[in-house]
């Protein structure tokens, strides 16, 4: 855990996310959970709602999509 918790620290100063990311447990019950794929990016929104899933990477994987999904959500002012 101690790892995964080093990685998603680095994910988030690398991408300089100020909010909130979620890190799945050895378990992977939140992989289970919303049928998350590697390199799959989400945003759920603070009702615990699928707002949106990018798709499966290598192919599909599309930071700016993620962006663009965050910024509709969150306001200029907040981020």
């Amino acid at each position: 855990m101690d790892e995964k918790r080093h990685l998603a620290q680095l994910t988030k100063d690398g991408f300089n996310l100020g909010m909130p990311i979620l890190m799945d447990g050895l378990d992977d019950r939140v992989d289970d959970l919303y049928g998350g794929m590697p390199v799959s990016l989400y945003v759920i929104d603070k009702d615990g709602i699928v707002q949106f899933q990018g798709l499966v990477g290598p192919i599909g994987f599309s930071v700016e999509a993620w962006e663009k999904a965050i910024q509709r959500l969150v306001p200029a002012s907040d981020q």
